[in-house]
């Protein structure tokens, strides 16, 4: 049962959200650099956008939709980098290592 909209298939998307999981628990595993977290992380803004505009159907939306989704998203990354003085603090060490 396909939409309309879509070329892949609910299954397909969560066969592929899977994958793309495996791949981040596979990198993590073989090293904790900066590359491999900035990889876990572009696998993971991979997964919120199929997400959002397979299950979820944001592309289908008016425009004011995504104008606060894209607002939403803004905040939480304004919140993230803020509290990154927070964590070095408490956990110690260089967050770029």
């Amino acid at each position: 049962m396909s939409d309309s909209h879509s070329s892949l298939s609910y299954v397909q998307v969560w066969m592929v959200l899977s994958v793309a999981f495996g791949l981040s628990l596979v990198a993590t595993a073989i090293s904790t650099n900066i590359w491999s977290i900035a990889f876990v992380f572009l696998i993971a803004f991979m997964k919120a956008w199929l997400v959002i505009s397979r299950f979820m159907h944001v592309t289908l939306e008016q425009r004011s939709i995504k104008v606060l989704l894209v607002g939403c998203v803004m905040a939480l990354l304004v919140l993230y980098v803020g509290l990154i003085p927070d964590i070095v603090y408490v956990f110690g060490g260089d967050p770029l290592q």
